[in-house]
Formats: structure tokens, sequence, C-alpha cells
């Protein structure tokens, strides 16, 4: 069978396609027409509130709803709403929906304010948005701490204050608790504010439960720390709680799901006094609930020895503990100069903590003690004035006073070598050593003067001997030094921080030998010092705690009376500390080990 087609139809099928792309391109024309934002004037604005009444001070949603798409501009609620009220912030939503295919758009502008914080009534005036008013309110306000308004919210806070009467500087704690009659989904507590303080939040938030009227309430509390810097009659804004809590739709046949609405709350402003410093104070000022000062001797679990010998160092760490004040506020733990004896104190290490809802802030200085005279060394006690804010009594804290009896010592003034014997080294690598050739090259020529003209061959044979190992001496340095720099460049065998963590080793372990090896080892490897000796070390590194600590270890191994060397934590603390220094001053060019490696 044969199918005829005719050109009537082929014409047909050749504008089908044409023409259904036409009908799709204009549907989406109208589409697209009917989705674009076209403006047109608004033509209703309704202003709403969620409390009505509302208690003085407490803050609520006034929610401004516009039929149309409207810019954020179009809105300042603080510009149109009475000085009386507070505007805490503004959020603002566009929806867009479509019924029986007409689309209507809206604006919903949603206002936090704070209500005046006199009771009566009060109106908010018509709001106007692009020339189109909305109806005023009649807001009826009640007086601060009336129950009624708590009957009827959903949420509001309560806070409670240690003190209405302080010192300027002393610290006054606000608990905060939010009470909730609905299930939280989000929310923020705005903390209180005072001008010219410090707010801080002390501890974590804690979740209760509490029954008021049978009624059931979520209970989170919050603790803060008010600091005032000036003093004066001043008023401490209360928090301000912002969030969204569900609600159960009952109407529905989906009355399981629950769907959000916006709650705010606002406690009380809080007056406070701020009594200034008392006029005859001198000094600091330094106002605390209780304050204490203690001075301890850094040793291996040895009482404070009373006597000391030259170039000794010992370690005393003063301890500054105060309650209700933060560490920023304690004052400089500054030793006196003392006379036949040089000091240095380390940077001081601050810390708080946080007990039964008291701040204690403590400071702890480290200083570094050696003795450089004979006789009695006496350290006088260290004095802080507080001021008790429990009393309101000037109270000082104090340390007693330390006296030493200082001696010679047979072992402190050895004659200490430049690099002690770790590794070997050709003998003429240490031209001051009394033990070199050298003077004993001085020797063979004074008792050969008398022989030189009968014995010339024996001179020429000597001068030819030393010359030859003087040639090798040479030749044997060249041949390290390069076959040094070929292993430091092939192959790096040991991890970086190694040699530090066997100098912490040996120092905590009081290993004086293992100390002076650990020491070279670090300066050449670590340091990359081109004079890896003790000496060299001590240059790089000028610090005098160390100078001293490393002569000390120096004089208790090789001086002409050795000494166990029991100071091992002390160099520890004096090699940390300059460390610290240098990468405080600078990116080293070589780099440095970690302060902490290990764990000692």
């Amino acid at each position: 069978m044969v199918t005829h087609i005719t050109a009537q139809q082929i014409d047909m099928r050749t504008a089908l396609p044409g023409q259904l792309a036409a009908m799709l391109f204009c549907l989406a024309v109208l589409v697209l027409g009917a989705l674009l934002p076209a403006h047109a004037e608004p033509t209703t604005v309704i202003a709403s509130v969620d409390k009505n009444p509302v208690v003085a001070g407490d803050s609520f949603i006034l929610t401004v709803t516009v039929d149309d798409d409207v810019p954020t501009s179009s809105f300042d609620a603080a510009a149109q709403l009475p000085d009386s009220f507070s505007v805490l912030n503004t959020r603002t939503a566009r929806r867009t929906s479509m019924i029986n295919n007409s689309f209507s758009r809206q604006t919903t502008f949603t206002v936090s304010v704070r209500a005046p914080t006199t009771a009566g009534e009060v109106t908010i005036p018509a709001l106007t948005i692009e020339s189109v008013q909305s109806e005023p309110i009649s807001l009826r306000v009640l007086e601060a701490g009336s129950d009624a308004g708590e009957e009827e919210s959903l949420a509001f806070i309560r806070t409670s204050v240690s003190a209405d009467e302080i010192y300027v500087q002393q610290q006054v704690t606000i608990i905060a608790r939010l009470y909730l009659a609905a299930n939280l989904q989000s929310g923020n507590i705005i903390p209180p504010r005072l001008t010219d303080a410090d707010v801080v939040q002390i501890g974590k938030d804690e979740e209760t439960y509490e029954v008021i009227d049978g009624i059931r309430y979520q209970v989170f509390q919050r603790t803060y720390v008010v600091t005032p810097q000036r003093s004066g009659e001043q008023t401490i804004r209360g928090p301000v709680f912002e969030g969204q809590i569900s609600t159960e739709s009952g109407n529905s046949i989906f009355s399981a799901f629950s769907s959000t609405q916006p709650v705010t709350t606002a406690a009380q402003d809080i007056p406070l006094r701020v009594r200034p410093a008392p006029d005859n104070w001198q000094g600091e000022w330094f106002p605390a609930e209780l304050a204490t000062l203690s001075l301890e001797y850094i040793s291996d679990g040895e009482d404070i020895p009373s006597e000391l010998t030259i170039g000794q160092p010992i370690t005393l760490q003063y301890r500054l503990t105060a309650i209700g004040v933060k560490p920023e506020q304690l004052p400089p733990l500054a030793l006196p100069q003392l006379a036949g004896a040089n000091s240095y104190p380390e940077q001081p290490e601050l810390g708080s903590a946080v007990r039964n809802g008291n701040v204690i802030a403590q400071k702890l200085v480290s200083v570094t003690l050696i003795p450089r005279e004979v006789g009695e060394l006496t350290i006088p006690a260290l004095v802080i004035p507080w001021f008790n804010t429990s009393t309101g009594q000037r109270q000082e804290a104090r340390t007693d006073s330390l006296s030493f009896t200082i001696v010679a010592g047979s072992g402190l003034q050895p004659d200490i070598p430049q690099q002690p014997a770790v590794t070997s080294a050709p003998v003429a690598s240490t031209p001051n050593n009394e033990s070199a050739p050298t003077t004993r090259i001085g020797s063979t020529d004074i008792a050969q003067e008398t022989s030189n003209e009968s014995q010339p061959w024996l001179w020429i044979a000597l001068t030819g001997s030393f010359a030859a190992l003087w040639l090798l001496t040479l030749f044997g340095f060249w041949y390290r030094g390069r076959q040094r720099n070929t292993n430091e460049t092939s192959s790096q065998s040991t991890p970086s921080n190694h040699y530090w963590q066997q100098v912490q080793h040996a120092c905590t372990h009081n290993d004086g030998a293992g100390a002076i090896q650990a020491l070279q080892l670090w300066a050449r490897h670590d340091l990359k010092l081109a004079d890896a000796s003790l000496l060299g070390l001590k240059k790089h590194l000028d610090s005098a705690p160390v100078t001293a600590q490393i002569d000390f270890l120096l004089a208790s191994r090789f001086g002409s009376s050795p000494t166990p060397w029991l100071e091992g934590k002390g160099l520890w603390r004096a090699l940390q500390s300059a460390v610290r220094d240098q990468h405080k001053k600078s990116k080293p060019k070589a780099a440095l080990p970690p302060l902490y490696p290990t764990q000692s």
C-alpha cells in the first residue's frame, strides 16, 4: 500500500513547530510579566502589637504590614515613634503569593520596642509609609514590677543585683533569669548595658523549671559582671531577650505541627550608685573583696636555705590572689633593687577563675636572684595595699622578709674552660688552653739555646715535625668542616626539637654532664651556631639568668671543689625565658625550638 502526502499536509507539518514556539514565547512573557515586581502605590498599612498592656520598661513587638513591595528605607521606626519609646532593632520580610491567578505582594516590618518607663496610657501614632498611614494604637503601660504583665506574657525576665551601691572599679554581679511559657526555638539575650563600664558574662548558662501560679516556665539563668569605670548615679539597662517560640495550631487537622512566633521581653533598668575612691587613699586604687600575697621558694621539695654561695641562683615566686577583680586590675609586683644581688624578674602570668559566682584573679611573678657579694642578703617584705569593699577599710597584703648568708665558696671561682671536652677535638683548637702545645714549644726553645750550635740537625727535625703537625691540623679542620656541611645538606636524621628535649630531660633530672652535652648539641644542630660552645651559646642568647646558670653549672662540674648540681630546673626556666624573649624580638635565622615541646 502506497501512502500519498499532499503539499498542503507538508506545509501544515512545517508550520506547527513555529506556531508552538510562538505560543510558548507569549506564555513565558505573560508569566514573567506577572512575576516581575511592578511598583505600585501601597493602599493599606496595618500596625499591631503583641502585648497590651505592657509592663513599664519591658519590650514588645510592633508589627507593621504593607500590601505592597516597598523598600526597607521607606519606614524608620525610630523617627516616627515618640521619644519615650526605644527601638531595639527592626527586621524586614517580603512575601509574594498567587490566589486565583492574581498575584499579591506584602512587606512586613517587625520592630522590637522598649516601652516607656512611666506607667499610664500612651499612644503609638499613625505610622506613615509612602503617604499611606496606619491607625494609631492606644497602649496601656503598667507599673514596673507588676505581676499582671507577666501573667499575660509568654516570656519575661527577672534580674537580681549583688549590690546597688559600690565603689568605682568594684564588680557588681547581675543574675538574669528568662522565663518562657512555650518551647524555645531560637533566641538571643542581649547583655545589660552601662556607659563607661566593662560588662562580661561569667560561668555557663543554667536551665531549670519553675511553676508560677500553676503555669510551668522554662527558666534560663545567665550571670554578668559589671565593672563601672566612673563614679556617680548611673542606670544599667536591663538585658533584652529576642527569639522565636513554638505555638500549636489547634484549629487545624495538622495540629500536631507547630508554628513559630516571635517574642521579645526586657528586664527592668537597674539603678546603681558608684562611689569614688576615698579622698585619703594613696597609691594605686585596688578594690577587692579579699586579697592575699604569698612568696614561694622554687626548689625540688627543699626548704628555703639559710646560706648561699656567690653566683648560686635562686628562684622566688610571688603570687597575688584577689576576689572580685579582673586580672588586669591587679597591681604590679615590683621587687626593690637589692644591694649585693642581681634580680631578673620574668613576665607576669595572669589567670582567673569563677568559684561560686565569684571571680578570682591571680598574678604570678618569678624572680631569679644571683648573689654577687659576701655578707647578709635581705629580701624585704613586699606590701600591696588594697581596699576591702566589704568593710570599707584599707588593708595590706604582704610577704615575710627573707635573709640569706652569702659565702664565697671555694668552688665558685674556678678556672672554667670555655668549652668542656664533650666530643673529641684537636688540642690546637683551644689556643688559650694552658696544656696546649704552644706552652711546651716555648720551654723547648729555652732548653735548646745552649745546644743549637752543637746539634743543628735536631733543631731542624723539631721544626719540621711541628710544621707537619700544624699542616695536618689545618687539613683536619678543613676536612671536618666539609664533611659536616655535606652531612647537613644531605640528610637530617634528628627532628628539630630532639636536642631541646634532651636539654629539658637533663635539666629536670639535674644531670650536669648531660646538660652540658645537650646544650652543645642543641646549639650546633638546632640553633646552627658557628661557635657551638657554651660561651657561644651564652653570647647568642644574651640572657643574664642563662649566663649565671651556665657559669654555676660549670663551677659545679669543673671547679676546684666540685659540688652536686641541683639547679637544673632553674637553668631550664632561664632557657625558656631567653628563647621566649628571642621569639618576641625578631624571627631568628635559625629555627628556635618550641617553648614547650613536651610536658615535663
